[in-house]
């Protein structure tokens, strides 16, 4: 939506199931208008649906946690005579059992999309892109990493890496740029390199991503790639 429509684009998102009041407080506020909100019901659909006759994508993340009357909200702000609305519904686990479930809502759905986890040949482009700590890593270690604990979700490897480097600045490993002429900050050439990352920084941290899955298990054999590391 950045590339498609940067400036008609307004999203919003809830953390907790919100009533109608509090989808309209937050329409306004995405929208921009100005004054304080309506005290009253009619006169604040009043003010969105006049707002809404101008272009606008509204991004709905999260939209597992709308209510009913959220969603018949949303339609009857949709279905607007003047209304030049288009709404995207985004969301985790159980966004398209809710949708389903308002039958007069899914039959204005233009498009389903399900976005599937990355292939590994994917991951071993975006992950070492992402973030220094895996910019010179060995593609197998992110290859075990991807197949026993992030199983191509972006989100997984956004919290492995946040604890891999959280655990390396406690203990006091940084990162420094290098190139052929030593270490440097505007060499066109130069690469991340953890000053001191070795395998203890794991068998220190029993670090577990999931329930279920732990990425590195004290006593279990190092990569080789972190063997040769732990010199």
């Amino acid at each position: 939506m950045r590339e498609l429509a940067p400036k008609l684009t307004r999203r919003i998102q809830f953390r907790a199931r919100p009533s109608t009041r509090d989808l309209r407080h937050e329409l306004f506020h995405a929208l921009g208008l100005q004054g304080r909100p309506p005290a009253h019901a009619i006169e604040f659909d009043r003010m969105l649906r006049g707002a809404l006759e101008e272009t606008h994508v509204l991004v709905c993340d999260e939209a597992q946690w709308l209510s009913k009357m959220c969603f018949e909200y949303l339609r009857y702000l949709w279905d607007g005579i003047s209304s030049d609305l288009t709404i995207v519904f985004t969301g985790g686990d159980g966004c398209f059992e809710m949708l389903q479930s308002e039958p007069m809502l899914e039959s204005r759905v233009y498009a389903w999309q399900e976005i599937d986890p990355m292939p590994l040949e994917e991951v071993l482009t975006v992950v070492p892109a992402f973030h220094p700590v895996w910019a010179d890593a060995d593609p197998e270690l992110i290859a075990m990493c991807d197949d026993e604990a992030a199983h191509g979700n972006f989100r997984a490897w956004a919290k492995i890496t946040h604890h891999l480097a959280a655990g390396m600045k406690e203990s006091g490993r940084v990162w420094t740029r290098t190139c052929c002429a030593g270490p440097t900050a505007n060499c066109a050439n130069a690469r991340w390199w953890p000053e001191c990352w070795t395998a203890r920084t794991l068998r220190r941290s029993r670090w577990s991503w999931t329930r279920t899955t732990t990425w590195y298990t004290p006593g279990r054999p190092l990569h080789p790639t972190l063997r040769s590391m732990d010199a």
